[in-house]
């Protein structure tokens, strides 16, 4: 006979090895659940027991799938259940790609990315484990903004309720430390804001928000924030943006998340150019064929990112019109080459 207290913990004790042991290619009979309670737990159970035990678990929602197996014939048949797994939330594949996300990411503290991994393993079982303990987690000696996960909670709950925010915003300083912007004074900056989205881009969180006595929208980095908190203001965005924000438009517009104006923006590359010119555009862009190797092409994009992106790929991106942002381009290649003339041979 089992105590009521065994009989309270059996229960536990076969979710956890279900969590622990199984998947679809680990699969587990009653008997392998009776050996792992022995092994794990010390304690003896008979086959009724366990089944009774996961029968109660598919019973309360638990997703177990198993098998049905018929044995015998005529009056002698029964079916026994076997194959036991649990089915999870998050199969190892999109596991691995949360996991990957975390390591690449540039905004996560070394000890936040590394504990966020431990609770994501959690989720699959011992097998899983021993597949990604070859991936080295490299220590970011960065200095970054450890406030960064209470920040999202706040502009999370300031959106929410439709209220500004009030915060500090900081920029790193020679030493490669985060500083907080000052006023002439040199006391800190206070920013007020009506906070509006938040998106993640170029592997950081990124603020959609109207600043005090500003009209354009703005968009700054999470994790540059310091101190921030939830006003009892109403936000007040400009009327140009009291409809709903067309999110994906203005990602796509804004390349490198630069405030500013966004413009019709034509420019021609070569034909080999195509693949790294959609993987920065995606659909935002039209392209046609003006001859065997050069294509134009034509997107409303942020006019500041434009520039940065022109620039990035120089030897063979021209941009062609707006002629102000022609003229823009022109003129910091020319002050680029001044600087570069001046270095000593």
């Amino acid at each position: 006979m089992y105590s009521i207290q065994n009989k309270k913990m059996m229960i536990m004790n076969i979710l956890d090895i279900l969590k622990n042991y199984s998947d679809a290619d680990h699969r587990l009979s009653q008997q392998d659940i009776i050996g792992l309670l022995k092994k794990d737990y010390g304690m003896d159970a008979e086959r009724k027991a366990v089944k009774r035990n996961l029968d109660n678990l598919i019973y309360d929602g638990y997703d177990i799938n198993y098998k049905e197996i018929s044995r015998g014939k005529g009056k002698n048949k029964n079916t026994i259940c076997s194959d036991y797994y649990l089915i999870r939330d998050f199969d190892d594949s999109e596991l691995r790609l949360l996991i990957d996300g975390l390591l690449f990411s540039k905004y996560i503290p070394y000890s936040q990315c590394k504990e966020l991994i431990k609770k994501l393993e959690k989720q699959s079982n011992k097998y899983f484990k021993s597949r990604i303990k070859f991936i080295q987690l490299l220590k970011n000696d960065k200095k970054v903004n450890r406030e960064l996960f209470y920040s999202i909670d706040i502009i999370d709950e300031a959106i929410r309720k439709g209220k500004k925010v009030r915060f500090k915003y900081c920029e790193y300083n020679i030493n490669g430390e985060l500083q907080c912007k000052t006023t002439e004074d040199g006391s800190d900056k206070i920013y007020t804001a009506s906070p509006y989205h938040m998106v993640a881009a170029n592997s950081r969180y990124y603020l959609i928000c109207q600043f005090e006595n500003h009209d354009n929208l703005a968009n700054i980095r999470v994790d540059r924030i310091k101190d921030i908190e939830v006003i009892d203001e109403k936000i007040e965005l400009n009327k140009d943006f009291n409809v709903e924000l067309d999110l994906p438009k203005h990602m796509m517009e804004h390349l490198y998340m630069l405030s500013g104006e966004s413009k019709r923006v034509k420019f021609t590359f070569p034909r080999f150019l195509i693949n790294d010119v959609v993987d920065w555009f995606g659909d935002n862009i039209r392209m046609k064929k003006l001859d065997e190797e050069t294509v134009e092409a034509e997107s409303v994009i942020n006019v500041n990112a434009m520039k940065i992106w022109a620039m990035q790929y120089g030897d063979y991106v021209t941009v062609i019109s707006p002629t102000e942002l022609v003229e823009e381009i022109k003129s910091s290649l020319k002050e680029m080459q001044n600087r570069y003339n001046k270095i000593k041979k």
